[in-house]
């Protein structure tokens, strides 16, 4: 039903589905990040007893155990949470029943597998779609819904079209009666996919003339399911039957041409066409919408009906290019891009799981370095000794005290050797033979701790003052 007007008075709000965009997209929303939620958290649990050496190349080693496990672990948790996209597909939808409405949560319990898919087929080949309208149109909506488990590829692909053929029907100008009987039309066009072969509609690459033989027989299967409808529906069924015939006669299945195709036959062919080139399949890639829309103008009066096209042009809203990069999202139900989607966070939740496991690397303490002092040869690099290597005390020349009757000069010769400062490193004293020898004191570097500069070690003599000889005296020169 179209949401710019109230219900009639003979259509309650009971007979009547409004959409809820919003909710649909929380729901997609969380059917992606659940599993990434339960990859996150078994990765924080297991990561540690992962092997995890250490250093960079240890870190690649735990990211790459750590990526297929979390990309694993979110594939097996996207079966179940998968099963709430019908409910997101349901909440999109604007749709008047001859009757009252079903709850949309018991329409998604019983459209989500592929059991529920062939015992739903089993029971319509056995007894139809129902005794009622009410009934029919019900088991019609689920078989739509379930289209999405027998072709993936194709999941949302109903909706779009619905959306589309709006666009046209606001162009148009249509009652508010028939957007409704068309909303219905454009929802179950494609029915006659189900009695295609998965296989085939899965095929990547060219069809044999046989498969294509069964494709094109699809229309007819689905105008035949949808009998059951006809007094409810009118002229408006007759779009799942003629949505692939041409303005110019050369379609199929019945070769109709211009006017002869049913109205909604001709709506249905634009969007169809629309949403399918623009659309990713297993036998081709998708165009851009602004390639679309030329590719639909340049059709125009041979496969297209030119006024439906002018309506669908005017309508479409400019192409937003900025949008494309989250395309992958809108069709979150297709099994290959959720499927890649949720591997990709898989390893993405590893490599930010990598930093919260603790490193297996033991810090070493640095082994202390001997220090080696070469006379003479500078050093400009910080080193550590062991305590061993220094000495304590400090070796100082020894000087006998002297005489208090020994002249000045002997005096000022015990100074000057006393003048020496200490070192904190071993020195040697030689002490001369000779008692008269000048003595000649040169100044020591004193090495630090923590910098070796350069040392030069001078041998100075040592003069030991001889006790003075009465009746003589001892100048030094």
């Amino acid at each position: 039903m179209s949401a710019d007007r109230p219900p009639r008075n003979n259509e309650p709000e009971a007979r009547m589905w409004k959409s809820h965009n919003g909710l649909s997209a929380v729901v997609r929303a969380l059917v992606f990040a659940i599993p990434v939620l339960v990859s996150l958290l078994v990765l924080l649990v297991v990561g540690g007893i992962l092997y995890h050496p250490p250093g960079w190349l240890g870190l690649l080693v735990w990211v790459a155990q750590a990526a297929p496990l979390g990309a694993g672990v979110a594939v097996l948790a996207s079966t179940p949470t998968r099963r709430a996209l019908p409910l997101a597909m349901l909440l999109e939808l604007d749709l008047v029943f001859p009757d009252n409405a079903p709850s949309r949560m018991d329409v998604a319990r019983r459209t989500s597998t592929r059991q529920q898919l062939r015992e739903k087929l089993s029971e319509v080949r056995s007894v139809g779609l129902g005794l009622t309208e009410n009934e029919a149109a019900i088991t019609a909506l689920e078989l739509a819904v379930l289209l999405s488990v027998h072709y993936r590829s194709t999941r949302g692909h109903a909706v779009r079209v619905l959306t589309h053929s709006k666009v046209i029907a606001e162009e148009l100008n249509l009652p508010a009666l028939e957007r409704e009987r068309l909303s219905w039309a454009m929802l179950l066009h494609d029915m006659g996919m189900l009695a295609i072969p998965s296989d085939i509609l899965s095929k990547k690459g060219e069809l044999s003339i046989v498969e294509r033989q069964v494709v094109m027989n699809h229309p007819s299967a689905g105008s035949e399911l949808l009998d059951p409808l006809a007094i409810w529906l009118g002229e408006w069924r007759l779009a799942a039957k003629e949505h692939h015939e041409r303005w110019d006669g050369t379609g199929y299945p019945l070769g109709l041409q211009g006017a002869n195709i049913s109205l909604a036959g001709r709506i249905a062919a634009v969007a169809d066409s629309y949403d399918a080139i623009t659309s990713e399949r297993s036998y081709k890639e998708s165009m851009s919408p602004a390639d679309a829309r030329a590719e639909i103008a340049a059709c125009s009066g041979t496969q297209f009906d030119p006024s439906v096209v002018r309506a669908f042009l005017t309508g479409l809203p400019e192409p937003k290019e900025r949008r494309a990069p989250f395309a992958w999202f809108a069709a979150l139900g297709a099994a290959s891009a959720q499927t890649s989607a949720v591997a990709a966070a898989g390893a993405i939740v590893a490599l930010v799981g990598a930093n919260t496991i603790p490193s297996t690397e033991v810090s070493e303490p640095l082994p202390f370095v001997e220090t080696t002092t070469t006379t003479g040869a500078p050093s400009t690099t910080a080193q550590l000794t062991t305590t061993s290597e220094l000495e304590t005390t400090t070796s100082v020349p020894t000087t006998k005290r002297p005489d208090p009757t020994t002249t000045s000069s002997t005096t000022e010769t015990t100074q000057a050797t006393s003048t020496a400062p200490p070192t904190t490193r071993r020195q040697t004293t030689t002490r001369p033979a000779t008692t008269t020898a000048p003595t000649t004191t040169a100044p020591t570097t004193t090495a630090s701790t923590t910098t070796t500069a350069p040392t030069t070690t001078t041998t100075a003599p040592t003069t030991t003052a001889a006790p003075p000889t009465f009746g003589s005296s001892t100048t030094t020169a």
